[in-house]
């Protein structure tokens, strides 16, 4: 979970340092609330028996604990990576060193060769030796980043794929493991297959036993200033928004839309706007009134699936997806 303290000032909207942090993310999960909402994106996940506990400020309810028998579905499509660069950060405390299970698993079959491929984290049988996977064709051909976890207290990972060949794990800001990736791997990452699961891999074999908190997915390779920013990113209170609870897919059409597409912000208050194409690049951004509605052309957009997100200055964020689509 975060919050805003009186860092505020630094990390508005337009702040450089802000900003950083959201090129290029696909999905943010603060489980506030207990919930598995996204509080970037339109992609909210589905919580099944994952609970609800303290996250590392001691707050309640803001962040998810795996038991060995719960987990989170994030979904498939939004997790395609196609041709990008991708990268995870996320915080994570272990309750023991005795399981062996999958934290974070995305995993897909190559309708060609019927031979699966993945990516994610595992546990080894000691439950201390954590390995970021790498897998492709049948599973043979893997490749590792390697960590050994020192304790059962809150460490913050950052796992980097990057298409020019290197695997690389960072925990507490300090790189730990760095690897050659085969090419071959990124041949898959485009292809419709299972969820991106929170707690267990797909074959419900085997669970995760721990605490999760802070997750975000980026389309790129992050940085070494951006792996800094995010472990020493503040404390930040939840504001009351009335974006948080919008639900934006009303407020937009129409959708599809071919030649123009309107949208409403019906709040009281002035809210950023930014369109995002299905590779998370900008398409536009802009500032729209109070209770007031903007229309945007997009006739000259390709055919695909888009991003809307509105923010505010207390923090609040609403999201939603539409189609441009071509007679």
């Amino acid at each position: 979970m975060r919050y805003w303290t009186v860092l505020f000032v630094l990390l508005t909207l337009g702040s450089p340092l802000f900003a950083q942090l959201e090129t290029g993310l696909v999905s943010r999960y603060y489980f506030n609330d207990g919930t598995a909402k996204d509080n970037f994106g339109p992609n909210d996940g589905i919580n099944v028996d994952a609970i609800p506990v303290r996250d590392r400020f001691d707050n309640p309810r803001s962040a998810m604990y795996f038991d060995g028998n719960g987990y989170i579905d994030l979904g498939d499509e939004p997790f395609r990576m196609a041709i990008s660069d991708f990268s995870v950060s996320f915080w994570m405390k272990l309750d023991e060193f005795t399981f062996r299970g999958y934290p974070i698993v995305k995993r897909i079959t190559d309708p060609t060769t019927n031979e699966p491929s993945s990516w994610g984290i595992k546990f080894q049988d000691n439950g201390r030796d954590m390995e970021v996977q790498v897998a492709y064709d049948d599973l043979s051909q893997d490749e590792f980043a390697l960590a050994n976890i020192p304790d059962l207290e809150w460490h913050h990972f950052v796992i980097i794929y990057d298409r020019t060949g290197d695997l690389t794990l960072y925990i507490d800001k300090f790189l730990v493991d760095q690897n050659e990736i085969k090419t071959s791997f990124f041949q898959t990452l485009g292809i419709p297959g299972a969820s991106l699961f929170l707690g267990r891999d797909q074959e419900e074999t085997e669970y995760f036993i721990g605490t999760i908190d802070d997750i975000r997915v980026y389309r790129r390779a992050l940085r070494g200033s951006d792996v800094d920013l995010l472990f020493n990113e503040a404390y930040i209170p939840v504001s009351t928004s009335e974006l948080t609870d919008l639900d934006l897919a009303k407020h937009i059409y129409p959708n599809p839309a071919i030649e123009t597409m309107q949208f409403t912000n019906p709040t009281q208050m002035e809210a950023e706007f930014i369109v995002t194409n299905s590779m998370a690049e900008k398409m536009l951004q802009g500032q729209i009134s109070p209770k007031s509605s903007t229309q945007i052309a997009v006739a000259n957009w390709p055919s695909g699936m888009y991003t809307l997100q509105m923010r505010d200055t207390k923090g609040g964020i609403s999201a939603t997806r539409f189609v441009v689509t071509r007679l």
